[in-house]
């Protein structure tokens, strides 16, 4: 519940509204997410957006959940990151509207295997470069998720993580 409350947290929302007293969801892609908080407060002010998505919403729960601090396995770690993105995406604070959950994603995956996020990065740049469209390319990084997991010899729970974050940003 808690990684879920914190994942809901609408950081971009509220910085639309407390820089230009807008309503994010009526502007750009009307997403309520980094890539939107930029381009409609511009990316000094959006940076921080970023910021709190991918190092705040879904790490902060993962790594509460370890063996190292609450004493919880990989199995909790995974269900905490993917109710940030849960929480991220149908936010209770914005009527359950809200964003992707790319950067949330992200941030669960630097929280729970570095090399998943690197992957998952690579791809979106690679595609981002190929197509120069930033939508498409992290779609791509999205679906190629699980078979990214799976060539990395990760453990289960990734490829479970994999999988669902698929399936709740598709």
């Amino acid at each position: 519940v808690g990684a879920y409350l914190l994942g809901a947290a609408p950081s971009a929302y509220l910085a639309a509204w407390w820089w230009r007293g807008i309503d994010i969801r009526e502007y750009g892609s009307g997403n309520v997410g980094g890539a939107n908080a930029i381009a409609q407060v511009g990316r000094l002010r959006g940076a921080p957006v970023i910021v709190f998505d991918v190092l705040i919403k879904a790490p902060v729960p993962v790594l509460l959940a370890s063996d190292a601090v609450l004493g919880y396995g990989a199995g909790v770690q995974v269900a905490a990151g993917l109710a940030a993105v849960v929480g991220h995406n149908w936010s209770p604070f914005l009527k359950f509207s809200g964003g992707r959950g790319i950067g949330v994603g992200g941030g669960a995956m630097l929280a729970l295997q570095w090399q998943l996020f690197v992957a998952y990065v690579g791809v979106a740049a690679a595609g981002w470069v190929a197509t120069r469209n930033s939508p498409l390319a992290w779609a791509v990084s999205i679906v190629a998720l699980p078979a990214l997991a799976a060539a990395l010899g990760l453990r289960p729970e990734l490829l479970v993580f994999a999988v669902l974050f698929l399936l709740v940003t598709a």
